[in-house]
């Protein structure tokens, strides 16, 4: 994996070429993730697959934190409640 900063991208695009995936910093923070492609590949089925994995990355996560604090102990009743709560007074206003 590279990194390059986003000034080199916008001077030398080809420098994607150079690795598999490339990480684009802008002002030391992470923007981007490149991925290249071989000819004939399809794009649209690789940019979904990164999408789901970064949708399942993100439950993952939610799941971890929710251990963590005990919320996933919470019964499915009270969720529920509190839902439909939430989308009473949400019709209020």
């Amino acid at each position: 994996m590279k990194t390059i900063s986003s000034r080199d991208l916008k001077n030398n695009p080809g420098i994607l070429g150079d690795s598999d995936v490339t990480v684009v910093y802008s002002r030391s923070k992470p923007m981007a993730v490149c991925v290249s492609i071989s000819e004939g590949e399809d794009v649209l089925s690789l940019a979904d697959a990164m999408l789901q994995m970064r949708a399942q990355r993100a439950l993952e996560l939610a799941r971890i934190m929710a251990r963590e604090s005990g919320t996933d102990r919470i019964p499915e009743s009270e969720i529920d409640a509190e839902i439909r709560s939430l989308r009473a007074a949400q019709k209020k206003n």
